[in-house]
């Protein structure tokens, strides 16, 4: 069986509380969504049941589900990694072994770039708080050139001023998180 862990799409709108700013502990507003294959028709199975916790291999809750191959975990904590694994189980109740084992951590990075009065462009990284970021500037989204390394702050935040913007007609700009 093979589980894989995808953002749910919907996340973005539910992540945020009234007076939160991105980068804030929002506690229980994560979401992800599970799929995975389902066992041959041969092995009779009746349901699947996912198991999860926050430390590797060490399952504290578990979720029955009926005949079905995708699942949503609602109410996930931001900086937490969430470790998941499915098991089928027959009419008797037999569970089989374990799934492959995925994790998660939910966080949000994002971009936001403004220009000052006096046309400083300044990219403003938000996310997972002391992860390392790389920032790097294009004209044509073919070429990208690396401007900057920068490591979000205590508010999972951090600014950036692009100091040959003014240089360029026209300049867009993409974060990648380097932390391993």
């Amino acid at each position: 069986m093979n589980l894989t862990a995808v953002l749910a799409l919907g996340l973005f709108a539910n992540m945020l509380q009234p007076g939160q700013a991105f980068g804030d502990h929002v506690p229980g507003s994560y979401r992800v969504m599970l799929s995975w294959d389902p066992n041959p028709p041969e092995e009779l199975v009746v349901g699947y049941r996912l198991h999860y916790g926050t430390s590797s291999g060490n399952y504290t809750t578990s979720v029955t589900m009926g005949d079905v191959t995708s699942y949503v975990i609602s109410g996930l904590e931001s900086r937490v990694t969430y470790y998941m694994v499915v098991t089928a189980y027959n009419a008797s109740g037999l569970e089989s072994q374990t799934s492959n084992e995925v994790s998660f951590t939910p966080g949000l990075s994002g971009v936001n770039i403004v220009v000052s009065p006096t046309l400083q462009v300044i990219v403003t990284v938000r996310g997972l708080i002391g992860h390392r970021h790389r920032v790097e500037a294009t004209s044509d989204f073919m070429a990208w050139t690396l401007i900057g390394e920068v490591t979000l702050g205590t508010n999972g935040t951090v600014s950036f001023i692009d100091t040959s913007a003014t240089g360029f007609p026209m300049r867009f700009y993409r974060t990648t998180d380097i932390t391993p």
